[in-house]
């Protein structure tokens, strides 16, 4: 991959690691946010590399709405119905 010829072995596993970490985050904020669900971190890290293109998007809509004082979770999983 050109993106990546210049940085080495170590550069190209950092900006893998990296990637992994900032789509991990994502995915656990906006499945937090919205369901109020936890899953490990690996789970996190390898749900939000292959869905990174909507949960980096959901995560960041996800925080203005909780630093606009929505409510959260903003979709109750409990089964009680509100």
């Amino acid at each position: 991959m050109k993106l990546f010829a210049g940085l080495g072995v170590l550069g190209t596993l950092t900006c893998w690691v990296l990637a992994f970490a900032i789509c991990g985050f994502a995915f656990d904020y906006g499945l937090k946010t919205y369901v109020d669900k936890d899953i490990p971190w690996y789970g996190d890290c390898l749900a939000g590399v292959v869905t990174s293109p909507i949960t980096v998007p959901v995560a960041v809509v996800g925080y203005v709405l909780v630093e606009c004082d929505v409510p959260t979770p903003i979709f109750d999983t409990s089964g009680t119905g509100g």
